[in-house]
């Protein structure tokens, strides 16, 4: 659940939001930022404590309940309590849920760091640094539009804002 809630909030929103969002989000942004900038470091922490948790969950039902009944008991206890329960729980409240386990996930960074740092460093050399959400031009035009036609009374864009806001963008095509 920590998995897809930290890792599915992006460094760039969670930077506008700490610095310009609503409280409580704004602590919870603030809080959770300097987590999510550890980017492949943070994905092999999280990684590697639900596959021990899993591993422990599936030895201990092993003692009380051998043979393939203790595997469809681990395999559901581990499913429903271990995945589905807390992914919906924490994609529902991501923000809330990862502030709220920062000192949980940063022991667990320290804990594991000889382990997952170095795995963290090939991953960024091989793969790279995870920029954030970046939006071309078009894509943030789209991105002000719907703001302004689907969610106007949340995000306080309406179309006269947008109509604004293009028109600034499109000040370098223009010929004076």
């Amino acid at each position: 659940g920590l998995t897809l809630s930290i890792m599915g909030l992006d460094t760039v929103s969670l930077e506008i939001i700490a610095s310009s969002g609503a409280e409580p989000e704004k602590t919870y942004a603030a809080r959770l930022l300097p987590i999510r900038k550890k980017g492949n470091h943070l994905l092999c922490t999280l990684i590697l404590g639900n596959v021990m948790v899993n591993t422990l969950i599936a030895q201990i039902t092993e003692r009380i309940v051998s043979g393939w009944v203790g595997v469809a008991v681990s395999t559901a206890i581990i499913t429903v309590g271990g995945e589905i329960v807390p992914q919906a729980t924490m994609s529902a409240h991501a923000l809330k849920v990862g502030s709220s386990s920062a000192p949980i996930v940063r022991f667990f960074l320290a804990a594991f760091y000889p382990l997952c740092k170095p795995i963290a460093m090939f991953l960024d050399a091989v793969i790279g640094v995870d920029p954030g959400q970046i939006y071309e031009r078009n894509e943030l035009r789209k991105l002000m539009s719907l703001h302004a036609r689907e969610h106007s009374a949340l995000s306080g864009i309406d179309e006269a804002d947008v109509g604004f806001m293009m028109g600034a963008m499109d000040l370098h095509d223009l010929t004076v």
